[in-house]
């Protein structure tokens, strides 16, 4: 990954951190439309371009690891409060204790989705070894659209972690010690699979780990998008939805 990459997954991060600290009531209206766009956009992604990469080579079972996947995104989701849902439910009388779970839960989540991000970048290196992915192009494209998709969902669940810690009663030197350590998580797992993990054969199956995941998120999102007391959307959001499917159509190359 460039330095751009790692940049773009630290910076999400912070920047939903510092919005959390500075946006008044009524500015933090726009967060719920942002996960409304950030989990059309990663449903979109999942459906339209990783699965579909997983399931054109010999299938070898990924389906029970997506499966997986998603079974492990409901046990994390113990740990972390459905934060990366965007949610942030105040902790009254918060100890360490309450608060360290979430932020290892969000952590682990974004570690688990950092790898692929590396491996992509090591599996277009020695695309002639493995031959049973569509192409180069394919592989970038995907690196580029789970890049962007797990960007874009990184900033509100740093501006739910934020909030929670905030209202909680943290001070705002330790909110920024866990948001920092949040931030690495994922840039930390690319890296170590673009450095050291050189085989990608195992690739295929963590991408269905990571895809099971994302259908959980996104899904989740979507459906606590609408009305708490009636099945509708409202024009804004399902608006932001729709932008999200269709911007996940796009191949980059």
């Amino acid at each position: 990954m460039s330095i751009f990459d790692y940049a773009l997954l630290i910076g999400t991060v912070l920047l939903g951190g510092w919005l959390a600290m500075r946006l008044d009531t009524r500015q933090e209206r726009a967060i719920p439309l942002l996960l409304s766009f950030s989990g059309a956009y990663l449903l979109g992604v999942t459906i339209l371009h990783v699965i579909p990469d997983l399931f054109h080579r010999p299938h070898q079972g990924y389906s029970y690891w997506m499966l997986g996947g998603f079974i492990l995104q409901l046990l994390l989701e113990k740990l972390t409060k459905g934060v990366e849902h965007g949610h942030a439910h105040a902790l009254p009388n918060a100890r360490y204790r309450q608060i360290l779970p979430v932020l290892l839960g969000l952590s682990l989540h974004s570690f688990l989705e950092g790898f692929p991000l590396g491996g992509y970048q090591q599996l277009a290196a020695d695309l002639a070894t493995f031959d049973d992915f569509h192409d180069h192009g394919s592989s970038d494209n995907i690196h580029r659209q789970l890049l962007i998709g797990i960007s874009l969902h990184k900033l509100p669940a740093a501006f739910a972690l934020v909030t929670l810690m905030l209202l909680s009663g943290f001070r705002k030197s330790i909110v920024w010690v866990f948001l920092i350590l949040f931030s690495l998580s994922a840039p930390l797992s690319a890296f170590l699979a673009q450095a050291f993990l050189l085989d990608t054969a195992w690739l295929p199956y963590l991408m269905a780990i990571v895809a099971g995941s994302f259908l959980h998120i996104s899904t989740t999102i979507l459906f606590e998008s609408g009305s708490p007391t009636e099945h509708s959307l409202s024009s804004w959001k399902l608006g932001v939805i729709l932008v999200g499917f269709g911007l996940s159509l796009i191949h980059f190359h």
